[in-house]
């Protein structure tokens, strides 16, 4: 499922319900999910949003098992793939990187480094 909308207009309420509705329907598990989206912030966002949505369903559920089921999926959280797109991309990299040739111990820039790179690669373009 895509979601593609502007700012504030409720993407993230709409995936975390999809996500639930999958989750309470045994369609899908936490671990099953990826949602991923531009900024720390609403990734962080997503995951509390589910945390929150699982743990109310929890304090409902009158059925052992469905409980005992929320609650799987509410550990399973942290570890989910619910983060930014350069994220996920980073963690199939460092998952895979030997199918690519790559060393397994190469690290993300940070902005001030990528910043000093953008610079030099824009000053070898223009000379």
């Amino acid at each position: 499922m895509l979601v593609s909308a502007s700012a504030g207009s409720g993407k993230t309420f709409v995936m975390i319900e999809k996500m639930i509705a999958l989750i309470l329907g045994e369609k899908a598990d936490v671990a099953s999910v990826l949602a991923v989206t531009f900024t720390n912030l609403a990734a962080g966002e997503m995951k509390e949003r589910l945390r929150a949505a699982l743990t109310a369903r929890i304090r409902v559920e009158t059925d052992q098992a469905a409980r005992a089921r929320l609650k799987e999926q509410l550990s399973d959280i942290p570890s989910a793939d619910i983060c930014t797109l350069h994220a996920f991309c980073t963690n199939v990299i460092r998952r895979y990187f030997y199918e690519g040739g790559l060393d397994g111990n190469f690290r993300v820039l940070d902005e001030t480094e990528a910043a000093k790179l953008r610079a030099r690669a824009a000053e070898g373009a223009l000379e």
